[in-house]
């Protein structure tokens, strides 16, 4: 699966306040595994573990620190303190059924101008 980030990710005011780890965190920690898990960027506390991010030294996960951090800069919704969604996920991922649907379309075309081609 695909993580699809705008090109002004990295100047986002709701991004310029956060510490490099956190920013590294939610980026390649909880970003990447809610692309991973398909999962429309809906995740709860206990998948804090699983979000794993590489640092020069080893591993790490994303934190409950930095989840409130992300809550606090509106970068995560939640409504009841246990069940979370990252802000704006569905505009900025494609379903991925939908994407793939897509993909399979764009190589029947592919392959129909290659045939006409040949």
């Amino acid at each position: 699966m695909w993580l699809k980030l705008t090109d002004d990710v990295s100047t986002s005011p709701k991004l310029g306040g956060l510490s490099d780890a956190d920013a590294r965190a939610l980026v390649f920690g909880l970003w990447a595994y809610c692309a991973r898990r398909e999962n429309g960027g809906r995740f709860t506390l206990e998948e804090l573990p699983a979000m794993l991010y590489a640092t020069p030294r080893r591993a790490r996960n994303v934190t409950p620190q930095q989840l409130a951090a992300y809550v606090e800069r509106g970068l995560v919704d939640t409504e009841d303190g246990a069940t979370f969604t990252v802000h704006d996920w569905h505009d900025y991922q494609p379903d991925p059924h939908s994407a793939g649907a897509q993909r399979a379309r764009e190589w029947r075309e592919r392959k129909a101008r290659e045939r006409e081609e040949s």
